[in-house]
């Protein structure tokens, strides 16, 4: 009975299991030196053929995973290759007609094309203001007249003058003609006579100095002048 168990402590699971991956325990019984059987434990190798068997199912299933996935894919890319584009959405509205202006906002200083700071070259006493401020005048109009009552009379005077010396004139002319007088006395008649006609026309340049008309057209600014004012040569009267 020892014998038999020393024998297969040393040679029995010891060559039926060696290589094997992982160990596993018995027990042995041997004779010591007293002759007394002695329990002795070993550790052998266990066989792992089913758990081989397993992974190789689990690898094999995986790899098979992976080429239907891969062939699934494919045929999902091949299927929607095929498919027609989808159409393209497309937004509509109603078109209406209207006038567009273009529009730019700033801040900026408005300047005339053409302006003036207008005034009277003569001193005198205002009578009329025919303008106000903000008001639209034409070229030529009269917007303030100063009191010219002695120059009118002035100039009726020597319209009067020279309206005598054209009959003067006339007369000497009728006598040169016939030889009653000299060409001198002639001469004479015809200087006082040019020199009535530009009296009158220097004293009707006077009665227009007293006038203030608006040289283009244009708008009024501020009008403080008022009747009954004096002005000096160069005051400003308006901006046109």
């Amino acid at each position: 009975m020892a014998r038999q168990n020393t024998q297969s402590a040393g040679s029995g699971p010891e060559k039926l299991y060696k290589g094997t991956r992982r160990p596993w325990p018995y027990l042995v019984f041997a004779h010591g030196a007293s002759g007394e059987p002695r329990m002795q434990t070993r550790v052998e190798n266990k066989p792992s053929t089913t758990k081989r068997m397993i992974v190789m199912i689990v690898a094999v299933l995986g790899l098979v995973a992976v080429i239907a996935g891969i062939k699934v894919l494919s045929i999902m890319r091949m299927i929607a290759a095929s498919k027609p584009p989808p159409p393209a959405v497309v937004s509509t509205a109603k078109a209406n007609s209207q006038d567009w202006q273009p529009e730019l906002r700033a801040v900026g200083t408005l300047r005339a094309v053409r302006g003036a700071d207008l005034a009277l070259d003569v001193a005198g006493l205002v009578t009329r203001v025919n303008v106000k401020s903000g008001d639209e005048v034409r070229q030529g109009q009269l917007l303030l007249q100063l009191r010219d009552s002695e120059d009118i009379a002035l100039l009726h005077q020597l319209e009067a003058a020279a309206a005598l010396a054209d009959v003067t004139f006339a007369r000497a002319r009728d006598q040169l003609a016939v030889q009653v007088i000299s060409k001198a006395d002639y001469d004479q008649s015809a200087a006082d006579l040019k020199a009535k006609h530009a009296a009158v026309t220097q004293q009707e340049v006077n009665v227009a100095k007293k006038q203030l008309r608006a040289p283009f057209s244009g708008r009024a600014g501020i009008v403080t002048i008022n009747p009954g004012a004096y002005l000096n040569p160069g005051t400003t009267i308006v901006t046109l």
